[in-house]
């Protein structure tokens, strides 16, 4: 199948310092997309590059190909709450930030990006949290959200969004990302748009793959087109530091 080149760009740098001293380490040939999933054993499937590359300026493992954001995420196959496990660990993920971040029911802003179908944005709600917003690029998704009383906008999360909400509901005290930001094409706009709407006492949450442990247990099936970064904290810092923010 020939590549979709109009679909697929390939990086010149860094995606996070812009250096152009990056060293390709792995080359797993051409791939069809992880959740083109076929209707029928016979039908056809576009298929791109996978490759990997480490930049020594910002310690961070990346895809050389960057796939449009659109084709892969206007439409989602993957629903939260068909999981068992990710409902059970939605309320411990509640308990653990409740129990570290002090949140006003009433007043504090709650935001969480590509927040699928919510799943992990109801324990807020069903705990009284009054401001609780899902942000999530699949139409389709948004609607299962929505439906369910889980308060989402069909938007991608960037600064000129974050902007936007800034004027119309004020800072956010709590703002979080599970498997998100390793999606990222556009990682300046989006960590620029956390810092931007996040109260001065306010937190940030990011969920990502340690690329530690990926490289050390041979988790050769988390490399794929969707995830663009693979960080380490120093990696992550890096990007962090850029937008006066810190990991704790």
């Amino acid at each position: 199948m020939d590549i979709i080149s109009n679909s697929c760009q390939t990086i010149k740098s860094c995606r996070i310092s812009n250096s152009k001293d990056l060293v390709k380490v792995l080359d797993l040939g051409i791939q069809p997309l992880a959740n083109s999933l076929k209707k029928k054993s016979n039908d056809q499937e576009d298929r791109y590059p996978l490759t990997l590359s480490f930049s020594s300026e910002s310690c961070l493992l990346q895809l050389n190909e960057t796939i449009k954001k659109e084709k892969l995420f206007d439409s989602y196959v993957w629903v939260t709450s068909t999981s068992s496990i990710a409902k059970k660990y939605a309320e411990t993920f509640y308990k653990n930030v409740t129990q570290n971040i002090s949140l006003d029911k009433n007043k504090d802003l709650i935001i969480e990006i590509a927040s699928n179908d919510g799943t992990f944005l109801k324990p807020f709600i069903k705990n009284g949290h009054k401001k609780v917003l899902g942000i999530d690029p699949a139409k389709n998704i948004c609607e299962i959200a929505n439906k369910s009383n889980v308060k989402t906008l069909n938007e991608y999360w960037n600064k000129e969004l974050a902007n936007k909400l800034l004027k119309q509901q004020g800072s956010a005290k709590l703002v979080f990302a599970r498997n998100v930001i390793p999606h990222v094409s556009e990682l300046d706009s989006v960590v620029s748009g956390i810092e931007k709407i996040l109260d001065d006492n306010g937190a940030g949450i990011f969920e990502i793959h340690d690329a530690n442990v990926i490289f050390d247990q041979l988790h050769y099936d988390s490399v794929y087109h969707e995830h663009l970064c693979y960080f380490t904290l120093k990696s992550i810092t890096y990007l962090l530091n850029k937008f006066n923010l810190f990991p704790f």
